[in-house]
């Protein structure tokens, strides 16, 4: 699904509705799976744009091969804070299985590829549009990142099945700066779409050191997001864990688990699956 900082991962997340395996199932409805980009989310147009007022340095590495080479080291976030994403390609691999509710007798399909995030930014607005190789569609995300605070303004998810997105009103909190161990009061999802009903819970729970697909360590923050949306034809709800830099201002890797009902004209159909990422090279 997924994701992706709370960040890349509510983005990833929000993917819940179309571009990982198991969003592709509720896209074929008529779409779905995560995590966010949280600190640096959705798609559509979001709330004006000032200047960047960032409390951390923005990330300074240099790129790595398109393999997943080695990078230049990144930039220490400052104490507490985290760095802004630098513009390019995020790589991950990516891995998993998924049910389908159109064929519930069958055993869950396993997929393994690569899931890629490409981020861009105006001002202080950070724009990612995330693909993997192994379903068609895409999900774009925007947020916005301030001194005290990064938001998610939209997302859009394009599948072959369909189209979901929310322009968020009022933005949803996806982190807080400084960044400490906290659990935010459940955000319900308000705005205009045609995916802008559920709700948002994010427990920042602590920090751990985490290793990437090259063998690289990376100080992160584990973060647990839960996200529930779904509209008259679908309800999906996604349990991902996150572990984003804040160095690098995403996530090293995530862990998710996503579970759904699909209405179709022969009644419900339930589909679950889970996946797995794990960054590879960046900019």
């Amino acid at each position: 699904m997924r994701k992706r900082p709370v960040f890349a991962a509510v983005a990833f997340l929000l993917l819940v509705a179309g571009c990982g395996r198991e969003g592709a199932l509720t896209s074929e409805l008529t779409g779905s799976t995560p995590t966010p980009e949280a600190t640096t989310t959705p798609a559509a147009t979001g709330p004006s744009e000032t200047p960047a007022a960032t409390s951390t340095a923005a990330a300074s590495a240099a790129p790595s091969g398109a393999g997943g080479g080695a990078a230049a080291p990144t930039k220490p976030a400052a104490e507490g804070g985290i760095n802004t994403p630098k513009d390019g390609k995020y790589v991950y691999t990516y891995k998993g299985e998924a049910s389908d509710p159109f064929n519930p007798a069958a055993p869950p399909e396993r997929f393994d590829g690569e899931l890629t995030i490409e981020s861009s930014h105006e001002g202080n607005v950070y724009t990612s549009e995330q693909t993997n190789t192994e379903s068609p569609g895409r999900v774009t995300t925007r947020s916005r990142w301030e001194a005290t605070r990064i938001t998610l303004l939209s997302f859009k998810t394009e599948t072959a099945g369909g189209d979901f997105s929310c322009t968020f009103d009022p933005p949803l909190l996806i982190a807080k700066i400084p960044i400490k161990v906290e659990k935010f009061p459940t955000q319900q999802l308000k705005g205009s779409g045609n995916a802008c009903n559920g709700k948002l819970d994010i427990e920042v729970q602590a920090k751990e050191t985490v290793q990437d697909a090259t063998g690289k360590s990376w100080s992160t923050w584990r973060i647990h997001v839960v996200l529930q949306v779904g509209n008259e034809q679908f309800t999906n709800t996604t349990d991902q864990t996150q572990w984003l830099s804040p160095d690098l201002g995403f996530e090293i890797k995530t862990d998710e688990r996503s579970n759904g009902e699909v209405k179709t004209p022969g009644g419900s159909q339930k589909f679950s699956g889970k996946s797995g990422s794990v960054l590879k090279s960046h900019p």
